[in-house]
């Protein structure tokens, strides 16, 4: 990943702005690859229970119970369903309800519970939830006790269960989903529309999107990698971990390939309750570029060893490019120029709703490239982890946007309400989450706000994201550039997004 570090002045430079098999503990070279992160990751998508109260699909209400969390709770008559699951999409259609969102009636408050066990022998074990998505206003309860809330229904989150789960015994997981409290300019589908993954850990382990993979250094003949990984120590003691990551071509079924490279290991040093930064590189020669015509990926499989025993496995795709923007040449993939012929792409798939279907979502990409489309817009919102899989297995260009809003809102009650308390979270989510796709070549921290013109409130969301990933530009989808041109708000941007046409 290299931006150009000689980017030449805004002024001069528009874009017209566009939108498992899990592998086993031990790495496998055999196996496909269906999820960025910890090996020892399953599915959590099966046998859930489902209630919907307050506004009702007629809009008449029903009253939400109390205490819906509790594990003394009779739910033997809820909905039996499998994720992901959009509760709007069954209707019916109403001719009083707005035309911007479907006629559909999406506001509702919904539950969802679900009985699990994990064996005894998991006891000692880091134990988390991982949600995709979750649409909106998320808070997650755990055998009746609190574990957490992620509001913005967009953004992929993590709740820690390790201090309330009981190995080898019956535990209930609840969650609690409310689009009454959200408003929309589309489509934005209610419940947990995306995949759920159980994830279990050691004590010691790559953290929560802990890896980060750059490639400063590309030629024909060799290209340096750099990775980042952050170690997590959740025990209550002081460890010496060993950090090793071992690189391999990675096929179009996701399966690793040949291996072409290792790093050097690092040692680090954590203490309880700490997490520390392991930096290494390693060179790869003849490198195989990834580009919008020959999608070629590699994968870095990094394990954590304490005392020569390794306690963690964690695997990374990634790919080698290089991007740059340049006002004379326009937009450079490795070092070629490239028309961008993209389009805005809302997360639902029509039809079927908000719940993310990686076989229709593969055949909307496939119908896009036969008309000629090279790049997408994720608008307006952080979209779903099977899109940007889709797009660096296939060869897409993804602008990856964050937010509608921000402190002013479009709607009463869009993301104007939660900006202050969680803009920073969500954009670091975002960015930690996507910056080792390699299709990802700009980041968007905005689509038309009301409040693009504010000089220091852009500044702030640009510099989020470049403290992350310093390798992308930064845009900003703006409809009155003139204005904000003048008073200086797209100087925080690296590439100016002109969604309508400059008067002057």
């Amino acid at each position: 990943m290299n931006f150009s570090k000689n980017l030449p002045p805004l002024n001069r430079l528009l874009v017209l702005a566009l939108s498992l098999m899990i592998t086993t503990t031990f790495f496998a070279q055999n196996k496909s690859i269906a999820r960025m992160g910890s090996t020892d990751t399953s599915s959590f998508d099966e046998g859930w229970l489902f209630s919907r109260y307050g506004l009702q699909p007629d809009w008449t209400r029903k009253e939400e119970p109390k205490d819906l969390e509790a594990t003394s709770l009779n739910d033997a008559a809820w909905q039996k369903l499998n994720l992901p699951h959009d509760w709007a999409i069954a209707g019916p259609f109403r001719s009083d309800l707005t035309g911007e969102t479907g006629k559909l009636p999406w506001k509702g408050i919904g539950w969802y519970r679900k009985h699990f066990t994990v064996p005894a022998s998991d006891a000692g074990k880091q134990i988390f939830v991982d949600f995709d998505g979750a649409m909106a206003y998320a808070k997650i309860w755990l055998n009746g006790k609190y574990v957490g809330t992620w509001p913005y229904g967009y953004n992929s989150f993590r709740m820690d269960l390790t201090p309330y789960i009981k190995p080898g015994q019956e535990n209930i997981l609840a969650v609690r989903l409310d689009t009454e409290s959200w408003d929309s300019r589309w489509y934005p589908g209610g419940g947990i529309y995306r995949h759920v993954w159980l994830v279990k850990t050691n004590p010691v382990h790559v953290g929560h999107w802990g890896t980060y993979v750059t490639t400063p250094k590309i030629s024909n003949e060799t290209a340096q990698v750099k990775l980042a990984v952050a170690v997590d120590n959740a025990s209550n003691k002081k460890v010496k971990a060993t950090v090793n990551t071992t690189l391999f071509e990675l096929d179009v079924n996701n399966k690793p390939k040949t291996k072409v490279a290792s790093t050097k290991e690092s040692v680090v040093e954590i203490n309880p309750g700490a997490s520390v930064v392991a930096n290494s590189e390693a060179t790869i020669s003849n490198p195989k570029r990834w580009d919008i015509i020959s999608p070629n990926r590699y994968l870095a499989q990094t394990s954590i060893s304490i005392n020569g025993k390794v306690v963690d496995n964690y695997n990374t795709p990634f790919g080698i490019r290089t991007i740059e923007f340049s006002a004379k040449k326009g937009f450079l993939l490795n070092g070629r120029k490239v028309e961008i012929k993209g389009t805005c792409n809302h997360h639902d798939l029509g039809a079927l709703g908000a719940a993310i279907n990686t076989s229709a979502l593969k055949r909307q990409l496939k119908m896009l490239q036969e008309m000629g489309c090279n790049s997408l817009r994720t608008s307006h919102n952080p979209p779903g982890p099977e899109l940007l899989e889709l797009a660096d297995q296939m060869g897409f260009l993804v602008w990856d946007e964050a937010f509608d809003t921000w402190k002013i809102g479009k709607k009463k009650d869009d993301y104007n309400k939660i900006f202050d308390e969680w803009h920073a979270k969500d954009l670091i989510a975002l960015v930690r989450r996507d910056r080792n796709h390699p299709s990802v070549f700009i980041w968007s921290v905005g689509n038309e706000v009301p409040d693009q013109q504010n000089v220091e409130l852009t500044k702030r969301l640009a510099d989020i994201m470049r403290n992350e990933d310093p390798t992308r530009p930064i845009s900003n989808g703006y409809n009155d550039p003139d204005n904000s041109r003048n008073v200086g708000s797209a100087v925080a941007m690296d590439v100016m997004g002109v969604n309508y046409f400059f008067i002057q």
